[in-house]
């Protein structure tokens, strides 16, 4: 709608053009020199306030507030439009002044003036605390139910306030969505993830009875079943195949058994479906899903190959270095980069080479290995993680540290979320969380993952707790069977010493991802808090096989496996 509003409104062909190739590297990543772009479609066409309003918001996206807000300005000077309204509103509304923003959304809904286009962002800010109940209800009243209807408006209010962690108001409208119609699919899909999240047993267990019966999909007879199954009810998991699913297919219908391979139960399975043995095409078929185990022999036969695909080579080096077979992983991808075929996935690869248990990679190769990927490849957010990585190993901390902070002053949006990711996987929990919320600022709408990481940066920084608990919550709303969502709240769980809750959280994330050697320790770390150090060791030795990156979590597993020992030594 913008670019249309720029081409009808241009001056000039020159300013058209260099808008286009703002948005073209825009949407590659390149925000330092789509700024530049739109500043010369400026040039060309200094009064458009289309161009001002789009270079506020690329400004906005580079960490730029201040100037965003002054273009902003200056577009809305040139002619008003609600859609700089709004924006102007979400910004304010980012940078701390709430108050101000929905001032703006009252008088463009006394006016009459909100747009569709502005209905998501406007309900953002309402939602943000402190919530001003009179604005919100004129908003519902005078927006959403004239363009949704009734159910449409109270579920989407119910949604977005849960996930606001406005829990009590929430539930109110939500009330009123299912009094309208109980039946229906999103209100029963919300009320399966609200259950789940609050540990609500039997509201799950209706929630998912009444989606399947509304909507029998496979889909949602695999949340059903996983439903019973996270709750520890394997029987009357078992006794709902028959009921959703053909029992006759139960040799060749890998539907039947993909719950239980996906929670490594698929033994137990066999044995309620009152077979001997799984079904070799069952097994084959997981196999290639990736649900169940195979040697590492098998795995490398499998993804190492001829001209392999980058995804598959990934798992190819992945299991060579399983096996310790460095040497083969590392002309693989020296082959790779010789063809000029590296991307920054496959150079993280690489530097566990050098970085890991094999001899065959050295800082010098490492250091040719960077330079030669730069003369032929646009750098990606891995790429640089692994340069960060790499300097700390071979140039130490302060080295590392300075390259960062030099990347933090760029403005760039992906070497800044690569200096974050960093700073939290060395132990720089402050720093990351000032680098984390920053970046939030920015975010249109704060999604489960950005959730997700604002509430483990502040679990690691041990600060904060009850909002890190809170965002957890909201991350795990919008996906509750994702491990690293649970294993997030129930870190938070753990630091903020609700030691029931963090097993709760951390026992069903190593459940969903049993591979994972930090949802492990976490677990392990709880399991020590409950006065269970046999179960926590165990759970370490699940993972004792699993090569991990980090040298920081692999000394923390290290010394909390010597004081575990000790501890069951000692009787202590």
């Amino acid at each position: 709608m913008l670019g249309a509003a720029i081409e009808s409104d241009r001056s000039s062909g020159e300013a058209y053009a260099s808008f286009l190739r703002a948005e073209l590297l825009q949407e590659h990543g390149a925000l330092p020199e789509a700024i530049a772009q739109i500043k010369e479609a400026l040039v060309h066409d200094p009064d458009s306030p289309y161009l001002m309003h789009r270079l506020s918001e690329l400004l906005w996206a580079s960490g730029a507030w201040e100037k965003a807000l002054q273009w902003n300005q200056k577009a809305s000077g040139k002619k008003r439009q609600p859609i700089f309204a709004c924006w102007r509103a979400f910004m304010l509304s980012k940078m701390g002044s709430s108050s101000e923003a929905k001032s703006i959304l009252r008088e463009m809904m006394g006016r009459d003036q909100l747009p569709h286009s502005c209905v998501s962002q406007a309900l953002t800010i309402l939602v943000e605390s402190p919530v001003d109940t009179e604005l919100l209800t004129q908003f519902h009243e005078g927006v959403l139910l004239t363009q949704r209807g009734p159910q449409q408006a109270a579920y989407i209010m119910a949604e977005s306030l849960f996930e606001a962690g406005q829990w009590e108001m929430g539930d109110r409208y939500f009330t009123q969505a299912q009094n309208l119609n109980p039946a229906d699919v999103e209100v029963l899909s919300l009320a399966w993830r609200y259950a789940m999240v609050f540990q609500d047993t039997k509201g799950v267990e209706e929630a998912a009875k009444g989606l399947y019966i509304e909507q029998p999909s496979t889909r949602n007879a695999h949340r059903w079943i996983l439903t019973r199954l996270l709750h520890g009810e394997e029987q009357k998991a078992a006794a709902l195949s028959p009921q959703l699913f053909e029992h006759s297919s139960i040799k060749t219908d890998t539907a039947i058994w993909w719950p239980w391979f996906l929670l490594g139960l698929e033994d137990r399975a066999r044995v309620y479906f009152g077979l001997r043995r799984i079904p070799k095409a069952i097994q084959k078929a997981m196999e290639q899903d990736g649900l169940a185990s195979i040697s590492p022999e098998a795995k490398i036969k499998k993804f190492c190959h001829a001209d392999i695909e980058s995804k598959k080579l990934q798992n190819c080096v992945e299991n060579l270095i399983q096996a310790k077979r460095f040497g083969k992983a590392n002309s693989l991808l020296l082959k790779r980069l010789t063809d000029k075929k590296m991307d920054g996935t496959l150079i993280r690869l690489w530097l566990r080479l050098a970085a890991g248990p094999s001899p065959e990679v050295n800082q010098r190769q490492m250091e040719r290995v960077f330079h030669l990927f730069v003369l032929e490849h646009e750098p990606d957010m891995e790429f640089y993680i692994a340069q960060i990585e790499a300097k700390a190993h071979y140039s130490g901390a302060d080295a590392a540290l300075a390259l960062a902070d030099e990347m933090l002053h760029e403005g760039n949006h992906a070497k800044t979320w690569a200096v974050g990711f960093w700073f939290l996987e060395n132990g720089y929990a402050s720093d990351a969380l000032d680098v984390i919320e920053g970046l939030l600022r920015q975010a249109s709408r704060m999604e489960p993952y950005l959730l997700n990481l604002w509430a483990y940066t502040l679990a690691e920084n041990n600060s904060r707790l009850e909002e890190a608990i809170e965002a957890s919550q909201r991350a795990l709303l919008g996906d509750p069977l994702n491990g690293a969502l649970l294993d997030t709240l129930g870190w938070a769980f753990y630091r903020d010493g609700q030691i029931d809750k963090a097993l709760w959280a951390l026992s069903r994330a190593h459940y969903l991802m049993p591979r994972e050697a930090e949802i492990a320790f976490h677990l392990a770390k709880a399991y020590q808090s409950a006065s269970q150090p046999e179960k926590a060791l165990a759970t370490l030795e699940r993972v004792r096989d699993v090569f991990t990156f980090s040298k920081r979590l692999q000394r923390r597993i290290e010394k909390l496996r010597d004081a575990l020992m000790l501890e069951i030594k000692g009787g202590t």
